[in-house]
């Protein structure tokens, strides 16, 4: 039987392709587990390039919220803190007035009055007993937390972690002033190495832990301003609030130019391995469809020239023999 295939020289002889099935078996059984590996190995090659693509985001999303934390411990130190500072010093400005300068001047208004001194006793009295409570209502200084750029940074972190709930921040520190700030112990072996190596301005890597592999990235947290050491260096030194807040034991000892902590940020691997699973599917399955494309195309080329090809030379057409070949048949 021989099916037309619409070519006038091309006929498909199903017996004979039947004959010859055994020939074109072999021939897939090299061809197709060279095709399996191939596409095993693109599929490798292609998954690592992905997780290499998908860390290197994870890196650049964490060194952007270094840098916004940074930002927001720069705008702290440069706007928030001086705004308390000047509203705190009005407060005692008031507290001031109302505690010695208006006595003062009241004194003086009854001297000058004409009425005998112990008319105004009275009044005098009533005057400074009413204005004494009006200054006990005036708020005691208090230390704000939020003038501190380590907590600021942290908080503004807080709230972006409510949407982004896989990244971790943390201004891990050796000797902190918030207990919240202690660093864990592999932490703190990032700060010694910052510590060790002076020059070193990032680190990163993985970390095993009970949840699954992480993946951190991390700057060194140093004292380059005389202005932390107002709060960290002796107790004596720090504002009174602070050691009311905090106590005199904690986040002292701290000098210039010294490694006291780090800014961690972290990620579980499982979020960006995820990330790269739908366009692996999808390009793994791009690559399925043209391997099997291949496959079919190859085994139905095969079974239309494959006859041809491994015809004998005496089957061989006239026009493909040489002069002498056709001399001795023709003869």
């Amino acid at each position: 039987m021989k099916i037309n295939l619409g070519f006038p020289r091309f006929k498909l002889d199903a017996a004979r392709v039947l004959r010859e099935s055994h020939w074109l078996l072999r021939f897939n059984l090299v061809f197709l587990p060279l095709l399996v590996l191939s596409f095993l190995a693109a599929a490798i090659v292609i998954r690592q390039q992905l997780r290499t693509i998908a860390r290197h985001q994870a890196l650049s999303s964490a060194r952007l919220l270094q840098q916004t934390a940074q930002a927001t411990s720069q705008y702290s130190d440069d706007q928030i803190a001086p705004l308390l500072d000047r509203e705190q010093a009005r407060v005692d400005r008031v507290r001031h007035v109302l505690d010695e300068r208006l006595p003062a001047a009241i004194e003086k208004a009854i001297d000058r009055l004409p009425v005998t001194r112990q008319a105004l006793q009275g009044v005098q009295q009533q005057i400074l007993s009413d204005l004494g409570q009006d200054t006990r209502d005036l708020p005691e200084p208090e230390f704000f937390p939020q003038t501190i750029s380590f907590y600021a940074a942290t908080e503004v972190l807080h709230y972006f972690r409510r949407k982004h709930p896989d990244y971790a921040y943390k201004e891990a520190t050796l000797a902190p002033t918030n207990p919240r700030d202690q660093a864990a112990d592999w932490e703190a072996d990032l700060v010694k190495a910052f510590t060790r190596a002076p020059s070193c301005s990032e680190l990163s890597g993985r970390r095993e832990t009970p949840a699954g592999t992480i993946f951190y990235d991390c700057v060194p947290i140093r004292i380059s301003s005389e202005q932390c050491l107002a709060c960290h260096s002796t107790p004596d030194r720090a504002p009174p609030q602070l050691i009311k807040a905090y106590g005199a034991t904690r986040g002292f000892g701290w000098r210039l130019n010294d490694t006291v902590g780090a800014q961690i940020v972290s990620v579980p691997t499982s979020s960006f391995e995820r990330a790269i699973d739908a366009p692996l599917g999808r390009i793994l399955g791009g690559l399925a469809i043209i391997f099997g494309f291949l496959f079919l195309f190859l085994n139905f080329a095969l079974c239309l020239l494959g006859p041809a090809l491994r015809a004998k030379p005496d089957n061989a057409p006239t026009a493909l023999r040489g002069p002498a070949e056709r001399e001795a048949r023709d003869g």
